[in-house]
């Protein structure tokens, strides 16, 4: 379902699927080394329309653990949730997002020579993250170790800051 936020001219996309259950792959966090399920990873499923729905979650690769979690909570307002070790999860309004610890320069991508990189890099997928007080969001997520890239935007009834974290993610924080 796509919506056009009046005024600013972006598309907001909503996600909405069914996932069919396989109960006998491991759906870890993509080194092949975990071997959780699926549900003991993200909690009970709910049947829909003869399909299993599964909430969706969001996973930041990072080269440090401790230091993104001070990031998120302190420059982002995200909550921690739990601990998995290695993992991290944290809580941003009714998103799970998982932090997870990968080396620079390790393998990104199974099969291919794809390394990871924490430099700036531009990925098709980022946080919108949307504030009341937009100057006051980005002077914290600066604070935390942002930065702001460009002037804010302002359009008819909205704004936006586009931000990276430190390490090379962009984001986007939105007054609507």
């Amino acid at each position: 379902m796509w919506l056009f936020a009046k005024g600013f001219k972006r598309l907001r996309w909503v996600l909405e699927f069914g996932v069919q259950r396989n109960p006998h792959s491991s759906n870890g966090p993509g080194d092949g080394t975990h071997s959780k399920t699926w549900e003991t990873l993200f909690g009970p499923t709910t049947s829909m329309d003869g399909t299993t729905m599964v909430k969706v979650s969001l996973s930041i690769d990072v080269p440090d653990v401790a230091a993104a979690e001070t990031f998120f909570t302190e420059g982002l307002g995200f909550e921690t949730v739990r601990q998995e070790p290695p993992s991290l999860i944290m809580r941003a309004g009714t998103l799970e997002v998982w932090l997870l610890p990968r080396a620079e320069g390790s393998i990104a991508v199974r099969d291919t020579d794809l390394s990871r990189s924490y430099r700036r890099h531009w990925t098709p997928i980022h946080l919108d993250i949307i504030v009341d007080d937009l100057e006051a969001a980005l002077a914290r997520a600066i604070s935390a170790g942002a930065t702001q890239e460009g002037d804010i935007v302002t359009g008819e009834e909205a704004a936006i800051a586009f931000c990276v974290d430190p390490f090379g993610n962009g984001f986007c924080l939105i007054r609507e």
